[in-house]
């Protein structure tokens, strides 16, 4: 009897996990429908608080699910004008499945979001990171100028000397990797980038009193310049 006990009050219990599990499956479907639905009628905070109740749900296992309801509360919240959520949310989905098929736009436009806030060193590793994760993806290249730009931006910024001539090291060491890269994988739009970041290394040459670098690096960008066919117009001439 006491055995049999056992296997009733066992099943039971089994049982109840199962409807458990049934039940929050059901309810984070019912949240997916809410948050579809706010997003379409445009409330967007109402449609990432719904999303977030599955991330926030620890009992809900499905992945897969967690990952759509990242992305979507990354960009309900940037509709909503909540880019600290968004950026969290788009780097929440990469860093937790960066073979996810929307990990690379996420991570991208969490760069972009760290940049327009003014986050420029955090906005720069992303954009980096970006390059090393998704190297074979078009816009891999124009990552490496973005990474590089928002240095310069930081270095605009800086309160100190110290801190201005690292973020221009950096930009320096960046500009030159995107100016590798893009002459092995040229392209027109990325030809127009090259001779922007050889121009910009000869100004930073001259800011480091290096006038016979400098010189160096505006020779290449007259060579590349005729080489390119470039309209003579254009400011970099």
């Amino acid at each position: 009897h006491i055995m049999l006990f056992d296997i009733l009050v066992g099943a039971s219990l089994g049982y109840e996990h199962v409807l458990m599990e049934d039940l929050v499956n059901i309810q984070a479907t019912v949240n997916v429908y809410y948050g579809i639905g706010y997003a379409q009628v445009k409330h967007y905070d109402k449609a990432a608080r719904a999303f977030e109740k599955i991330l926030n749900n620890p009992d809900f296992k499905n992945e897969k699910l967690k990952e759509k309801a990242l992305l979507e509360v990354g960009n309900n919240s940037r509709k909503f004008f909540d880019f600290s959520k968004a950026i969290e949310s788009f780097l929440g989905l990469y860093k937790r499945n960066p073979v996810n098929e929307s990990s690379p736009a996420a991570l991208f436009e969490a760069a972009q979001l760290l940049e327009n806030d003014g986050q420029y060193q955090n906005a720069a590793r992303w954009f980096e990171e970006y390059e090393s994760a998704y190297s074979a993806r078009d816009n891999a290249t124009t990552s490496l100028y973005k990474a590089s730009s928002a240095w310069k931006k930081a270095s605009n910024s800086a309160q100190t000397q110290s801190s201005q001539r690292s973020a221009r090291k950096e930009e320096v060491r960046l500009l030159k990797r995107f100016i590798d890269r893009a002459r092995k994988q040229m392209n027109t739009k990325d030809g127009e980038l090259v001779l922007k970041s050889m121009v910009r290394l000869g100004e930073l040459a001259l800011k480091n009193n290096r006038p016979a670098q400098a010189r160096r690096y505006f020779q290449d960008v007259v060579s590349f310049f005729q080489q390119g066919g470039y309209s003579p117009d254009s400011p970099e001439a």
